[in-house]
Formats: structure tokens, sequence, C-alpha cells
């Protein structure tokens, strides 16, 4: 009846045209007025008119002379009371009617079908309440997301509970109707589409569990009844849009309506749908393991093929179009073409019962695999047959799955999990989850690529697939895990099932350096402004929240140059941001040896990783201009400690300039606030902040990347959206307050240092002290011989006798690490060590002592330092 109603409105409105065109005829400048009215707004700059202006314009044929004759617009004789109440009251009747003498399966393919239609009516409804397509997405994906994060609790009371369930659901969604029919505003709407993300949670993963429960004993029964909710999921996504397309002027009228319809419905499902409460299982009543649902193969594959044929109908959905109007398609063949991926979906849907007559459930995943990754896989020069061959191959592709999918789980929960509907939970958040990371990959792929390599991207995802479909019914059945096995919280995050994320990436990949975070349920897409979709790529929504903007922007201002700044959650993902711009082939220069082990283990790792060379040197000072540019020659990244005189880093950067390297310095030495903060200023390329230095707490593992190079920056750029590289919203306010105190620290530290300079001249057992920075300085102790420091190091009881696992886990005070610099480049070399910066710690260098001074109380750190030396010199 919902799709009489339609049709019924769009007859009414070609009844209106021609009667306006009627009235029309014997004057002509009705016509052309109209469209100069239209169009006056625009006539400055008609060529950029947005599709939001156009959707916003009202033309009115009534309103340009009054020797026009009279005539009712369209939106005031629908608004109509008269009209409202009488059609609205008939359509409510009819409805009431047929459900009334409807069967089960019609009915819940109806409940199915409300349900779905309140959620895509919104999507030409949103541009009316704002015109920010942030927060256009956000209203649109709120839904999807909480029905995601409602799947664990779904599941736990869906099994017996299939009729309660819809009930409930259907009478959640018919308040939020009303709510939204009542007020319009953005901002309630919101709250209320979240708030109907149960109604969804409860009405469709309810249907399918009903339907299947009922027929627990007819497969043949069971199958159809599937396909006829899955014809009703799809009747509610194509309607939708056309309806809410409508009623875009008067909303109210249509939730009005809505609700009535879904007041209807709520009374059937109240008085007809029978009671299976007392019905006894196939199996012993126990409770089913969601975790055992998704490592059955038969459970998962069905829902893996579902994911991938509904993210490429999702990817298509939101770039075919911007590829049709970069193609110069009007709007006529845009909707023309788009009805390739449309029609054939819900055909196909309908159709699966009887394909499941002809081939096996399983044959016929692996053949709407195999359609969908051929059509997107072929060649042909023209773009019109590459849209006419792909998009109808991933439109049947998606129906066949989507009609089959209910169909395979309904057959495999009989069999096995005694008539269990979590395998609806599962599936159907498959579906919501593939209509988030779809849009999300398709736009990132076809922004920095383009559209076909997107289409084969998914078809090489299908091919393979199906691929290994076919391979595993070849091979025996696997092994079943243990029913009724616990699985902790530690082996559910390894195989990407957490509750709080859509996916986790578990252990590093190789190559990456960095360790990936979960992808949020709380993403959304940042758009530029109207038109322009897509500036950005998909960006998560803890990805840009303020707070790191206000650090950056903070950061940016401290430098002379002004420079482009990215904030990343370790110190260890910043650099391998700038690795991954190395090639194989490529050559990267270290210069320097006064660095920790572990990071000189970490460009080795990832130059094998990655086949480029690393080569490093002594940084010798004074080196003629030829001799450096000798010495760069090849390289495509230079790695500079930052602690160098001046001159050594102008001398270095205008080397750099010279054979086209990117110059990149450890700033720790040198922080923002610190007269010789201007790195990027003297020719560096890039510079490294660690904030656990900034924020003064040794738990920030943040680091800061400040460039002046445009195309680094998109690079460690893509590399931080890509990876999910970024730090947190706590640890960014961490990192922001500390630059408050920052000059602060640093002014105590250099007074500390100058402290223990003078009271170590003035000890007996020190026989060299010299200052090689403000906060750090060399000693060297008498009796003791150079190869003899180290082992007096080691036994301190306040130092580390092992190579640390990790940097920032370091709970000593003073810290011994193992370097062969000589004496000579200790003064012009100093750690680039980002740990070194909160705690005082020590090291060998040569036949001196090198201690990098921190926020200790300078007398306790004299009493140590000299009662231990004093202590190692009488054990010899």
């Amino acid at each position: 009846m919902p799709a009489l109603q339609v049709w019924g409105l769009w007859g009414l409105g070609a009844f209106l045209a021609i009667s306006g065109t009627a009235k029309a005829a014997g004057d002509p400048s009705v016509v052309d007025d109209a469209s100069a009215d239209c169009f006056t707004c625009y006539s400055g700059d008609a060529g950029n008119v947005t599709a939001m202006e156009l959707l916003q314009t009202h033309v009115d044929l009534s309103s340009n002379g009054a020797q026009r004759a009279p005539s009712v617009p369209f939106k005031e004789w629908t608004a109509s009371p008269q009209v409202l109440r009488a059609s609205g009251g008939i359509l409510l009747v009819c409805l009431l009617f047929v459900l009334s003498f409807s069967s089960t399966d019609i009915l819940v393919s109806v409940a199915i079908f409300t349900d779905l239609f309140m959620t895509t009516v919104l999507t030409p409804l949103a541009p009316t309440l704002t015109a920010d397509y942030q927060l256009i997405a956000l209203l649109t994906r709120s839904k999807n997301i909480v029905t995601c994060l409602l799947a664990p609790f779904t599941a736990r009371f869906i099994d017996g509970n299939e009729a309660k369930s819809m009930q409930l659901g259907m009478l959640c969604a018919m308040l939020c109707t009303l709510s939204m029919a009542a007020v319009k505003d953005y901002w309630f709407w919101l709250a209320v589409r979240s708030l109907s993300g149960c109604s969804t949670a409860a009405t469709v993963w309810g249907g399918f569990a009903l339907c299947n429960r009922m027929h627990a004993d007819e497969a043949a029964a069971r199958k159809k009844a599937m396909s006829t909710a899955t014809a009703g999921l799809y009747a509610g996504v194509i309607l939708g849009p056309q309806a809410g397309g409508l009623f875009v002027d008067d909303s109210s009228s249509l939730f009005l309506l809505l609700s009535g319809a879904q007041l209807c419905t709520f009374l059937m499902l109240r008085f007809r749908l029978p009671d299976l409460s007392q019905q006894k299982q196939t199996q012993t009543d126990r409770a089913v393991d969601m975790m055992s649902l998704v490592m059955d193969p038969d459970v998962r594959n069905p829902i893996i093929a579902l994911f991938l044929g509904l993210a490429f109908i999702a990817a298509l959905d939101s770039t075919a179009f911007e590829y049709m109007v970069r193609l110069g398609y009007g709007q006529m063949k845009q909707n023309l073409t788009w009805l390739l991926c449309s029609v054939p979906a819900v055909l196909f849907a309908c159709l699966v019962p009887t394909l499941r007559t002809l081939v096996e459930g399983r044959t016929l995943q692996i053949l709407a695999m195999l359609l969908g990754g051929v059509g997107a896989l072929q060649r042909f020069d023209s773009d019109y047959i590459l849209l006419a061959l792909t998009l109808p191959a991933a439109s049947v592709a998606a129906g066949i799955v989507d009609g089959n999918t209910p169909a395979m789980l309904a057959d495999r929960s009989q069999e096995k999990y005694g008539g269990t509907g979590q395998v609806f939970v599962l599936s159907n958040m498959a579906d919501q989850v593939a209509f988030i990371v779809g849009p999300a990959a398709g736009s990132i792929v076809c922004q920095q690529l383009s559209f076909p390599l997107m289409c084969k991207g998914f078809g090489c995802c299908m091919l393979l697939y199906a691929f290994l479909m076919a391979v595993s019914t070849l091979r025996p059945e696997d092994a079943k895990p243990a029913k009724g096995k616990r699985v902790s919280n530690r082996n559910l995050r390894n195989l990407g099932a957490a509750t709080r994320c859509l996916q986790h990436r578990g252990d590093v990949d190789d190559g990456i350096g960095c360790v990936g975070i979960p992808i949020h349920l709380s993403q959304a897409f940042i758009y530029q402004s109207p038109g322009t979709p897509y500036p950005k790529g998909a960006i998560y929504g803890r990805f840009d929240h303020p707070t790191r903007l206000k650090l950056e922007q903070c950061h940016a201002s401290l430098e002379t140059a002004l420079p482009h700044v990215l904030a990343f959650n370790t110190y260890e993902a910043a650099v391998a941001s700038l690795l991954a711009q190395l090639r194989s082939g490529h050559r990267m220069l270290l210069l320097g040896t006064g660095r920790e082990q572990d990071v000189l283990r970490f460009f080795r790792d990832m130059a094998a990783k990655r086949s480029f060379q690393l080569t490093q040197h002594e940084c010798t000072a004074g080196l003629s201009s030829a001799a450096r540019v000798d010495l760069l020659s090849g390289t495509k990244l230079c790695w500079l400690n930052g602690a160098l005189e001046r001159m050594e880093l102008l001398a270095w950067a205008k080397a750099c300039r010279q054979v086209g390297a990117i110059l990149v310095t450890d700033a720790y030495p040198c922080p923002p606030t610190s007269p010789t903060s201007a790195l990027l200023a003297e020719g560096v390329s890039v510079a490294l902040y660690p904030c656990a230095f900034i924020s003064g707490r040794d738990d920030v593992h943040a680091c800061m990347l400040s460039t002046d190079d445009l195309v680094v920056f998109k690079s460690a750029q893509y590399f931080r959206q890509t990876m999910g590289s970024t730090p947190g919203n706590f640890e960014c306010y961490l990192a922001f307050r500390g630059l408050l105190s920052l000059k602060a620290r640093r002014d105590r530290q250099a007074a500390s240092t100058s402290l223990l300079v003078q009271e170590l001249q003035l000890s007996a057992w020190v026989e060299r002290v010299e200052r090689v920075a403000d906060t750090s300085f060399q000693l060297g102790f008498n009796g003791f011989q150079a190869g003899s420091l180290g082992t007096a190091l080691a036994r301190l009881s306040l130092c580390s006798t092992a190579p640390r696992a990790s940097k920032f886990e370091t709970q000593l005070k003073f810290a011994s690490a193992s370097s062969a610099a000589s004496a000579s480049s200790a003064a012009s070399t100093s750690s680039t060590s980002p740990w070194m910066a909160l705690r005082t710690h020590a090291r060998v260098q040569g036949a001196l002592v090198h201690v990098e001074v921190g926020l200790e109380n300078p007398e306790d750190l004299l009493k140590d330092l000299l009662a231990a030396f004093q202590g190692s010199f009488f054990s010899f």
C-alpha cells in the first residue's frame, strides 16, 4: 500500500502539472517569466548553482501578474486539511484492511518495509535542516552506528522473544516518527534518529528470526519467507527517498501519515503474530555463544560475501554520481544510468527462491561473487560501457547475496543452533557496517586513484573471496569449535570483533612501524562545502577532534616559518610516516652516531622491509660544500641531529637543497619555545618534536611533525589518515597544557645544570667537567679508564643493566646506553632520544660520562652521582 500511495502522489502531481500547462497555453510569457524568476538570484553566477540551492528554489507560476488564470499550487493543495484527512484516512483504512487478511510473512515484510522507509526517507529531507555535509553525514549514519552498537545486547534478547521484539521496535519507530513530525530541528532529529536505531535492531532482526522460527521444519517455506522479508527491505530503501523528495517542503504531513501506517502495523503485530514462546527447539535449550557463530564457516562465509556485495554497492552509491558528473552526464542521464544499479538488485532478491531450486545456496553465493568481480574487472575504452557493465553486475551480485544469505543462515541455524536468531544479528550488522565502510573506502580510492581502479579493487576482492569459498567446498570440513567454550576479550580483539569498534587491526603489520588503533563507531565524513564531496577523503570522528586541531595550530604559531603541523600518536608513527616515502632503491643517510640503538634498529628494520639503502656517516664539522654534496649524492632522505651548531645546520640544509634531498631533524634538543627552535627557517625540511618533553609527562607518547614541504605534508597526512595513528583527545590536552610551562621547565633544567657543573668542578674525584648544552654536560673521573666507565655505570643501583624494551618504559633515574662515540665528537653530538627530556640520564661517550639533566632536585642528583662513582672507584 505505501507503493500505491507513492504512485498516487505521482499521478496527482502529473495531473496538476498538466492543468498548469493548459492554463499557461494561452499566454506563453507565463513559463518564460517563471523561468526568469527561478534563476534571478543566480544570474550573476549561474554556473555555480549548487544542488542545495536548486533544492531550496521554489517556482511559483501564479505570482507574475494578476491577469493570469488563478491556479492552486501543489504544495498548498496537498497542505489542505481536507485533502490530508481524506487521503490519509483512505490509505490507512486500506492498509489496515490488507494487513488484517495477509499472511504472517507479508506482515513481517511490511514491518521491515516501514522501518527501512523511515530510515531512507530522511535522505532528501536532511539538506533542509543544514547545509553542512558533515552534519548531514552524521545525521544519516547515526542510526546505522546505534544499530551496530546494540548488536551484542539484542543477540541476548532475541531468542524466544521474536514477536515481542518486533512489537517493541514498531512502537519505538512510531514514537520517533511522531516526534519528528512535531519538531523540525537538526539536533532534535539527530537524537530521535539515534533512538530509532533501537527500532531497526528490534524490527529487522526480530522479523528474520520470526520467519526462521515459524518455518523451522519447512525449508522451502523458509526460503520464500526470507525472500519476502528481503523484498520489503529493498522496497523501503528505494521508495523512501522518492516519498521524501515529494514532501521536502512539508515533512510533517509525511511523518504523520507514516506514523499512522506504523500504528496499523503495530496493531496487527500485537494481535496477529503467533505465540512461539512455547515452541520447542530442535535441540536442547541452551545459550548460543555469539563467538561460536562467528567461527562457524557456514555462518561466516555468507556474511562476508554479503558484506563485500553491499560494500561495493555503497561505494558505487557514493562515487558513481560524481564520476558521471565528471563525464558530463546530465541529470536525466545520471538517473537512467543509476537504474542499472537499483532495479536488478530488487529483481534478483525476489528471484532467489527460484534460483535456489536450480543451484545450491553456497554455489549461488560463489556465482554472485564471480559475476560482481568479472563485471568490475572488464576493460573498455567507453566510459558508458564501463558503467553499463559494472553497475548491473554489482547490483545483481548484491541482490543475490542479500536474498540468499538470510536463507542460508536460517538453514544453518536450524541444523546446528536450534533455530537461534543471533545469526541474523550478525548478517544485519554486516549490512550496517558495509554502508559505513563502503563509502569510506570508495571515496579514498577514487580521490587518490580513480573510479575504474576502485571498481577493479572491489572486483579483485570479490573474485578472491569466490576462489576461497570454492576451495573451502573441496576440502574436508574443518574441526568444529568446542561448544560452550569461553573466548577471552584478548582473543575477541585478535579476531577483529571488539565490542566497541567496527574493526581492529590487531598486530602491527610489516612495514608500518606503528600500533594501529581501532576504527571506532563514531566515524563520520568531512565535507569542505556543498557540491565538493570528499575533499579530504574519509576521516574518522575521533581523528578530527578540536583539541588536536588547536594543538597543531598552537605548535605552528611557535615556528617562524608557519609550517604544516601534524600530531601523531607515537614517535615511531611520525618516523614511519616519513620512511613511507622511501621506495625500493632509495637511499637514506644518517648523519651522526650519538643516537639510541633502538632507533637505529628501527631504521634498519624498516630499510630491510622497504628495500631502501641505509647509510650511516659521522657528522664531521667543517666540511666543504663540495664534500657535503658528494656525501649526499643520490640521497632521498637525510636524518640529521637537531642539536648541531647553526652554521652546520645551514650548511647541510644548503647541500640538501642542491641534491633535492629531504632534511629531517630530531628537534628534541631545541623545543619550539627555545631561541634555537627556528629549524625550518634554517632550511630544515621536517622537524620532529616529541610531546613527552613538551607535556612534561613521560606517559605522553605523542609526537609533532612540522614541515614546510607540501609534498611531505600530504604524504604524512595520508599515512596518518590511513593508519589512524592520531593522538587521543586527553593526550593532546596534556601536550597543549605543557606548552604553557615549557619555558619555565627549560629554565629550571638550565639552572640545575649550571649548579651541577659548578659543584662538580670543586670535587676532587672529578677530573674534567664541560657543559655542552643548556641542559647537559660531560665529565671524567680520576682513576677510571675509558672502558671501565660503562662497568661503573652498570654497577649503580639506579641504572639499567640491560637494554630497555621501550624508550618510554624507563623507570630509572640513570640509564646507560652502549655508544662508541669518540670524545672529539661528543661535544658536537647529543642524544636525540625523546625519553631523555623528563628524568636525568647518563651514558658513556668515549672516556667521558654524558649527563642529560632532568627536573629532579640538583642537590640530590649531585649526591647520588658522587656517591656512586666514589663507591665504584674503591671497588676496583
